[in-house]
């Protein structure tokens, strides 16, 4: 699949918009996703802070099916769908790895997370503090699909 990537984007009636972006499986795909997810909040108007909240759930979802999900495979594709009407930004990530249900994996004790020097594994912690809704879905007979939702506080519009 290499790091190109594809994207696409639809207005949809009743919706502000519809995008969506496959990039491959490996690392440098990272800062693709990171971009898009930035143009799109910025398409939205979204304040500074939440846009930042939800680029980094993004990352934090697609760095984990890279490393956990495809065990460091490049080239196994990596979906990411986004829709936004008046209330909400909504983001479905989608793989073909093996199923996992991240929504059963506790919060981690921070303070003794952090007094033994950890300095990873708070990606699903990350996410679920930083949107307003973490939906998991299996794919049938494989594949993932974790859906993150950030509401908005203040009318956003689209600006093409």
């Amino acid at each position: 699949m290499g790091l190109g990537y594809a994207e696409s984007q639809v207005a949809l009636r009743g919706r502000l918009f519809k995008t969506g972006i496959t990039v491959s499986s490996q690392p440098a795909s990272l800062s693709l996703v990171r971009d898009f997810i930035g143009r799109v909040t910025e398409r939205l108007q979204m304040p500074r802070g939440e846009a930042g909240q939800c680029v980094l759930a993004v990352d934090e979802a697609v760095a984990n099916i890279m490393e956990h999900g495809y065990g460091g495979v490049s080239d196994a594709p990596i979906e990411i769908d986004v829709e936004a009407d008046s209330a909400c930004l909504r983001i479905v990530v989608r793989d073909e790895a093996d199923t996992f249900d991240p929504l059963i994996v506790p919060d981690p004790d921070l303070p003794r997370h952090v007094a033994m020097g950890r300095n990873r594994g708070l990606g699903l912690f990350l996410m679920r503090r930083m949107m307003d809704e973490v939906h998991y879905r299996a794919g049938e007979p494989i594949g993932n699909e974790l859906t993150l939702i950030k509401r908005f506080h203040r009318p956003v519009r689209c600006a093409f």
